[in-house]
């Protein structure tokens, strides 16, 4: 009959430097376990704290909430209407412009500075109301000429210079006396020689009829009682 032989337990190897007796290493202490360790899923979620975030969120939402419906009670929107019109005055309009119009040259002010009555304060470009003022000049002259002309025309003598006068106004004006005293002759010769037209018209007329009267006379002169006829 056989022995069988119980099973032989092996122990972890020792381990220690040469000339050193061998150190045997204990397994590591555990903590104890406690009861809720082995406790379900469900009961440790019931038992465990909540977490503080979605309060929060929750508190951050109603605080939003709050404040909407405040502004929405106590504060004001304004509204605007954007839409296409015409401004009709109720009474006349009335044009605000510069008397005269032209272009600022120099600023003789500046802006806080003490000004008294009659200063000069603008000043303006001279160039536009010169050329206005030459214009202006210029039309006067040729109206003096043409005044000078229609009567120097009435009075059949030519237009004299004056020391005044442009030479080119009164070339102009001396030409245009010239131009008019040829056609007034032109027009009197016409008109005489229609006139001499109608007078021999006239005369030829006139010896017509005499011609004519003749037989009459004679024809009367027999008819009258007492005629050897």
């Amino acid at each position: 009959m056989s022995m069988v032989e119980p099973p032989r337990r092996f122990a972890p190897p020792l381990l220690g430097k040469e000339g050193s007796p061998p150190r045997r290493f204990a397994p590591p202490l555990l903590p104890p376990a406690a009861p809720d360790d082995f406790a379900p899923a469900a009961l440790e979620l019931e038992r465990s704290a909540p977490s503080p975030l979605p309060r929060a969120l929750l508190y951050v939402l109603l605080a939003l909430i709050a404040v909407a419906l405040t502004w929405a009670a106590l504060g004001r929107l304004d509204i605007i209407a954007v839409a296409p019109g015409k401004l009709a005055p109720v009474t006349s309009l009335k044009v605000v412009q510069p008397a005269d119009a032209g272009i600022v040259q120099d600023i003789l002010v500046r802006e806080g500075d003490r000004v008294r009555a009659g200063q000069v304060l603008v000043r303006m470009d001279a160039s536009l109301s010169q050329a206005d003022t030459r214009q202006l000049q210029h039309e006067l002259r040729l109206r003096e000429l043409q005044l000078r002309r229609i009567e120097a025309e009435l009075g059949g003598v030519p237009p004299r210079r004056s020391p005044a006068d442009p030479p080119e106004l009164h070339a102009q004006t001396l030409a245009q006396y010239q131009a008019r005293r040829q056609a007034y002759q032109d027009a009197l010769a016409a008109e005489q020689a229609v006139l001499a037209r109608a007078e021999q018209e006239l005369n030829a007329a006139l010896q017509h009829k005499a011609k004519l009267e003749q037989p009459c006379r004679s024809i009367r002169t027999r008819s009258a009682p007492g005629s050897n006829w």
